[in-house]
């Protein structure tokens, strides 16, 4: 047998695709694998975060004080409107509900992590009767009840770390107390099954629950202007 030395065809280790492609390829994929990897973070942090004790829960905001309003007589009665439409609710026996009125132009109402609900007054002023005040206060009673502030904690929480030890930038900040009552960010399935609560306990109460549409109204009316 005869030895021949043969050289290798042209552009055999030259790629066909063009280089821009291929980045774009890698990039999409590299984005596709984190967005897949922040919905099952997102997904086993918020179920994670429904196991925890309700009494740990409160303890993770026990040092806050919420701004109490001047007009106690309005404070009371929202406070006892709360009391009479979370005996309808079925609200977890260890959680402590405290709802706080603040004297604050701001149009909102959330509830957070311990069982605290904060009305602030630009909404209160807006309110055009009780039957909306009690589907206000019951729809956030109903995010209580289902445990979505912790859930919505623990979604953030971990995703925040896993993304940031993926990228070699972890920040644990998202533990720390401070900001925890203002950056909690509901889906909207919690919405919705918040919103059909609400709407079962105001009917137990008044018969009706006409002022769900009134709110409705009220807020999609702050949103557009």
């Amino acid at each position: 047998m005869r030895y021949r030395d043969i050289p290798p065809p042209e552009g055999i280790n030259v790629t066909q695709v063009h280089p821009l492609k291929e980045l774009a390829l890698l990039l999409s994929g590299a984005v596709a694998a984190v967005v897949a990897l922040a919905f099952l973070l997102a997904t086993f942090g918020g179920t994670l975060a429904r196991m925890i004790p309700v009494k740990m829960e409160m303890s993770l905001v026990s040092g806050y004080e919420a701004p109490e309003h001047t007009q106690k007589e309005l404070t009371r009665f929202v406070r006892e409107l709360g009391k009479r439409l979370a005996d309808q609710m079925e609200m977890p026996e260890e959680l402590e509900v405290q709802i706080h009125v603040v004297d604050d132009d701001t149009v909102n109402a959330f509830a957070t992590l311990g069982g605290h609900i904060i009305l602030y007054q630009g909404l209160l002023e807006r309110i055009p009767h009780e039957n909306a005040l009690a589907f206000l206060i019951a729809h956030e009673l109903a995010h209580l009840k289902y445990r979505d502030p912790i859930a919505a904690f623990g979604q953030g929480a971990a995703v925040n770390i896993g993304l940031g030890l993926l990228l070699g930038s972890s920040n644990l900040s998202v533990l720390e107390s401070a900001g925890l009552l203002t950056t909690l960010r509901f889906s909207r399935e919690m919405e919705t099954r918040a919103d059909d609560a609400a709407i079962e306990a105001v009917i137990r109460i008044y018969g009706h629950a006409t002022g769900a549409a009134e709110l409705f109204r009220v807020l999609k009316s702050v949103a557009t202007s």
